[in-house]
């Protein structure tokens, strides 16, 4: 029979934090209000060093200090070992925990070695679970980390600084207009495909003359022109469409889409606790060069302590000819940016309001991109729950 589990909770007066690839790793235990020490001690290297910074800049506003604990050979054992004997014996009246997530095996191996010597608790933040696991003592009962971290801080210990962000409630007309919209996906996407043209040509919020194959006996175009006109989006003008403005021409243009999917996931959140944190619109940048990166991103949301990111699209992606096209770079976008912002456990999606051909969908597979394109879209709030785990 194994040894049944102590669920007593222990609590550090400092943590010792292995910096690595794993940003997440190091913050999400120091925000759990139950677990959260008075100090967090980052031990980092020269290849480290940066990820150490951002992970400080997002600590120390929650009021935890942050010292640094700089190895001066990550490749030495001993001296490794060294260094983490002295820093336990200027602390020693005080409860030091290690957090083992980060740092190469051979940094792992020491600071485990010395803390296990002194018999100092040791734990790690399990990927999937998302919860601290402990490796000392062996019969403490693993503690689920609360979903503390938002997008800000996530971002910011990932060395991108949020810009800007949408948060607002949507309008009760608009997400009636953009539900109608996905549930007739399958009659709409040539005349949607239409419309975003017209939308893309418009010259100071006027398009191009409208076809009269688009102005006479085409209902499908017609009934989309009139969802958007009784929002005031657009109106009809002399045979042309005059957009009310350059955000209403974006709306139209696919901005709905973005819209949509944000809505569907903000009510979910409120089924699923494990959601919790979501924007849109969201702008970061990247760097401290000259210039710096900026990136958009149309959807994130955190959900159990992990990004995902979702990438919005109304427009037509070709058919299946194998060349690499708007798809294409949408999902190579994609994988690029839930790496560089989620870490090794960084998610993202692709949501098409028209089909993608098998080459992309074979690109979305080996480059682990969801893809929810065309009739699918219908059950975005399932895919999105199975998504996550929900």
């Amino acid at each position: 029979m194994s040894p049944a589990k102590n669920t007593t909770h222990l609590k550090a007066d400092i943590i010792v934090s292995l910096v690595s690839d794993r940003p997440a790793a190091n913050i999400t235990p120091v925000l759990d209000p139950q677990f959260r020490p008075d100090k967090i001690v980052l031990v980092q290297h020269q290849q480290s060093r940066q990820t150490a910074r951002h992970l400080a800049t997002t600590i120390k506003p929650t009021g935890v200090k942050v010292e640094f604990l700089d190895l001066n050979d990550p490749w030495n054992i001993e001296a490794i070992r060294n260094q983490l004997i002295d820093l336990l014996a200027k602390y020693e009246d005080k409860n030091l925990i290690l957090n083992l997530s980060g740092g190469n095996k051979l940094l792992s191996i020491a600071a485990y070695d010395v803390f296990r010597a002194e018999n100092k608790p040791i734990f790690y933040v399990h990927p999937e679970k998302d919860e601290i696991a402990w490796i000392n003592p062996e019969n403490q009962a693993a503690h689920a980390i609360a979903d503390k971290i938002k997008l800000r801080a996530f971002l910011s210990a990932h060395g991108a600084k949020l810009e800007a962000i949408k948060t607002d409630s949507i309008d009760a007309s608009h997400q009636k207009t953009t539900v109608d919209l996905v549930n007739k996906v399958s009659q709409l996407q040539g005349p949607l495909r239409a419309l975003n043209w017209y939308a893309h040509q418009a010259e100071r919020l006027v398009s191009p003359p409208l076809q009269d194959r688009h102005l006479r006996g085409n209902p499908e175009f017609d009934y989309l022109l009139s969802k958007f006109e009784n929002n005031r989006f657009l109106s009809i003008e002399n045979g042309r469409i005059v957009f009310a403005g350059e955000d209403e021409r974006f709306y139209v243009n696919g901005g709905w889409l973005e819209e949509h999917v944000y809505a569907v996931i903000n009510t979910l959140r409120k089924q699923v606790p494990m959601i919790q944190d979501v924007g849109r619109s969201v702008e970061i940048t990247r760097g401290t060069g000259n210039p710096v990166v900026r990136n958009e991103i149309d959807v994130a949301f955190l959900a159990n302590n992990k990004l995902y990111i979702i990438e919005c699209k109304t427009k037509h992606f070709g058919r299946s000819n194998g060349q690499s096209g708007s798809g294409a770079e949408a999902i190579y976008k994609l994988d690029t940016l839930k790496d560089l912002l989620g870490g090794l456990h960084g998610q993202a999606m692709l949501v098409s309001y028209g089909e993608l051909n098998r080459f992309d969908r074979q690109r979305a597979a080996d480059l682990q991109v969801e893809i929810c394109n065309g009739t699918d879209i219908q059950s975005l709030s399932s895919r999105i729950r199975q998504w996550i785990g929900g």
